[in-house]
C-alpha cells in the first residue's frame, strides 16, 4: 500500500469580495502531497500561488472545497514568505507586458504598458532590466504586473531524478524546458524561450 498523503487539496475554490464584486482567485484546485515530497508551484505574479499557500497554512479560509493535513483540517503548518521577483532577463516593459491578458493585443497592449509605466513613475526605465532598478522600483513594476484569473492547475510535472541532481544534465534540462514551456504557453515569448532555457 502506498504512502498516505500528508496534504490533500480537494475541489478548492477561492473568491475575494472587491468593490462589492466577487472575484475568482483560484478554481478547482486538486493536489495531493506526500510526506517528504518537494513541490514547486510555478505561475505568473498574481495568479494565486501565495493565496493557496496561505490556505494550506490556515492563514486564509477556503471558499469551497477542503484542505486536509494528515487527514484532518489543521494549522500545524507554516510558511516563509519570499519577496516578489521579476524575470531578470526581461526589461520593465517586457515584464509588465508578460502579465497583461493575451486578449489585449497590438497597439492597445503597447499603450496600456506605457500608461502603467507612467502611472508608477518609471518613465525612462522602460528598457531597464530588474538588476538596474532599485528595490522600490522593482516593487513598482511588480505592482502593475497584471495576471489572468482565476488560477488553476495547468499541469503536474513529476521529477524522479536522483539526488544530488546534475543541473546541466540532459534529463534536468528537459524537465526545466517542460516547465518553462507551460509557463510561457500563453505569452508572446516563444521566440526567446530557447535562449533562456
Amino acid at each position: 500500500m502506498g504512502e498516505k498523503n500528508q496534504i490533500e487539496i480537494t475541489n478548492v475554490n477561492k473568491q475575494f469580495q472587491i468593490d462589492n464584486k466577487t472575484v475568482d482567485i483560484l478554481q478547482n484546485i486538486n493536489l495531493n502531497f506526500k510526506k517528504g515530497e518537494f513541490v514547486s508551484i510555478v505561475g505568473a505574479s498574481g495568479c494565486g500561488k501565495s493565496t493557496l499557500l496561505r490556505m494550506i497554512s490556515g492563514l486564509e479560509s477556503v471558499s469551497q472545497g477542503e484542505i486536509l493535513l494528515d487527514g484532518k483540517p489543521g494549522l500545524d503548518c507554516g510558511m516563509v514568505f519570499q519577496e516578489s521577483r521579476l524575470f531578470p532577463w526581461l526589461s520593465v516593459e517586457k515584464n509588465i507586458e508578460f502579465g497583461i491578458s493575451q486578449k489585449v493585443e497590438g497597439n492597445a497592449k503597447s499603450e496600456l504598458v506605457h500608461r502603467l509605466i507612467e502611472l508608477v513613475g518609471l518613465s525612462g526605465f522602460e528598457n531597464a532590466l530588474p538588476k538596474q532598478l532599485s528595490g522600490g522600483m522593482q516593487q513598482r513594476v511588480s505592482i502593475v504586473v497584471l495576471s489572468s484569473r482565476p488560477g488553476t492547475v495547468r499541469k503536474v510535472i513529476s521529477v524522479d531524478l536522483p539526488r544530488p541532481r546534475d543541473r546541466s544534465g540532459r534529463q534536468f534540462i528537459q524537465i526545466r524546458k517542460e516547465i518553462y514551456k507551460e509557463f510561457f504557453a500563453s505569452a508572446d515569448f516563444e521566440g526567446e524561450l530557447e535562449y533562456y532555457i
